[in-house]
Order: structure tokens, then sequence, then C-alpha cells
């Protein structure tokens, strides 16, 4: 399992430092980002800090100078595992964005889901 070697975190303060010092940074020296993606049509990020699966804590950061919005997941010890970022395009460092996975093509809109779900449900009834 691939983990950064960040310190558990145990505050508020100290989420909004790393969140303030990371989204600043212009590479990864800083510390590892194992994957990024972007979903354009609703202009939301993920930063992926682990390949841990499943998140345990969420924490939403909202910073009130620039309505800046993050949520970010904890394992179970506290160590972050990634961040999602709202206004990604706007917010996500350049360098995270440019190789960001674009995964907009990959998700379903809420009117072709309903759609889907209402011909399955003919179908299952005939």
């Amino acid at each position: 399992m691939k983990k950064n070697d960040l310190p558990p975190i145990a505050s508020r303060k100290e989420v909004e430092t790393f969140i303030n010092l990371f989204m600043k940074t212009t590479s990864e020296t800083f510390c590892e980002v194992v994957r990024a993606t972007i979903d354009k049509s609703c202009d939301m990020g993920y930063i992926y800090l682990s390949d841990q699966k499943g998140s345990y804590n969420l924490y939403e950061f909202r910073n009130e100078k620039d309505h800046t919005t993050f949520v970010v997941d904890f394992d179970i010890d506290g160590c972050l595992l990634g961040i999602e970022v709202f206004c990604a395009s706007e917010r996500m460092p350049k360098w995270i964005l440019d190789k960001a996975e674009d995964i907009t093509s990959e998700l379903i809109s809420m009117e072709d889901y309903l759609e889907e779900q209402e011909k399955y449900r003919k179908e299952s009834m005939s």
C-alpha cells in the first residue's frame, strides 16, 4: 500500500494549514500525488494522496476569504487519503491539473440515469 510520509492530522488548524500550503505547490516535492481526476462537467477534482481504498473520516474545509471549498478524506489513523476540490480548474495546482485524468465522459447525467432506471423498470415488469 502506497502512503505518503505525512503525519496524522489532528486538528482543524492543521488541515487548513496543509490545504493552504498544498494548493500553492508547484511540484510534487511537498507530498506525493498518487493520482488526480477531474470532472469538467461540474468542475470537480480529486487528488489521491494514497492508493488506500475507502475513507473513514471526512472534513469539509471552507475558506471564507476566497470561498474555496475542499473535502478532505482521512483513514482511521488520521492520515490523509485525498482531497476533493470544488472549482478544480481554478483551485487545483497547475502541475496536478495538467496530469489529472479527465473522467467527465465516465459519469452519467441524472437525466440519463433516470431514463435508464425507467427503462429497466419497464423491462422487469414485462
